[in-house]
C-alpha cells in the first residue's frame, strides 16, 4: 500500500574521506526526502571523524557514528541500519559516484508500495566514472552469473545504490555477511 509519509535514512559508509566529504550537496539534492543522514565512519585513519563532529553543528540532519571493529563496508552499512531512525534507507557512497537527485526516484518508488529500489550503472542514463577496465569486466561477469544461477533480471547486483524499506532490513537478520549490501 502507498504511503507518501515515509521518512529516509541516508546511510553512508566512510573510509577516509574528510578532504570531500559531501554532506552538504546530499543535503541540497535530498532535503525534501530525507529526514536523517546517517555517516559511519569506518575506521578512518585521516580526519574523517572530526570533520563529521563539526558537520553535526551545523546540520541538524546529520548523525554521525562511528563504527566499532571490526570494519568493513557491509558492517559498515549495517552499523548505519542500526542507527537509523527511518522507515527506509538509501545507501549511498561517500565519493558521489551515486547521484543524489536519484533518492526522490527512489523515495517515489518506495511510495507507490515497492519494498526495494535497485539502482543500476548499466542502463540507459546509468554510468559510471573513472571505473577501471579490469573492474568493469569483472563487474559485468560476475552480474551474467548472478542473473543466471538466480534467474533474476537485475543487471548490476553488485551496486551499493539502494533503498529498501525498514521492513525488509529487519526481515534480513541477522546480518553475517560482511562485505555486500
Amino acid at each position: 500500500m502507498p504511503d507518501n509519509n515515509l521518512r529516509v535514512a541516508i546511510v553512508v559508509p566512510c573510509y577516509n574521506e574528510s578532504s570531500r566529504l559531501p554532506v552538504a550537496r546530499f543535503e541540497q539534492y535530498i532535503q525534501s526526502t530525507a529526514t536523517e543522514f546517517v555517516f559511519v565512519d569506518d575506521g578512518s585513519t585521516d580526519a574523517t571523524w572530526s570533520v563529521l563532529e563539526s558537520l553535526e553543528t551545523q546540520i541538524p540532519s546529520l548523525r554521525p557514528v562511528q563504527n566499532s571493529a571490526p570494519i568493513g563496508f557491509g558492517r559498515a552499512v549495517s552499523c548505519g541500519f542500526e542507527h537509523m531512525a527511518g522507515d527506509a534507507v538509501v545507501v549511498m557512497m561517500a565519493d558521489e559516484s551515486d547521484d543524489c537527485r536519484d533518492v526522490a526516484r527512489y523515495w517515489n518508488k518506495l511510495n507507490e508500495g515497492y519494498d526495494y529500489v535497485f539502482g543500476s550503472r548499466f542502463v540507459p542514463g546509468g554510468g559510471v566514472i573513472r571505473y577501471p577496465k579490469f573492474k568493469l569486466v569483472l563487474n559485468r561477469f560476475a552480474n551474467h552469473f548472478i542473473r543466471i544461477l538466480f534467474r533474476i533480471n537485475l543487471n548490476d547486483t553488485t551496486n551499493a545504490f539502494k533503498a529498501y524499506r525498514k521492513e525488509v532490513i529487519d526481515g534480513c537478520r541477522p546480518f553475517i555477511a560482511p562485505h555486500l549490501t
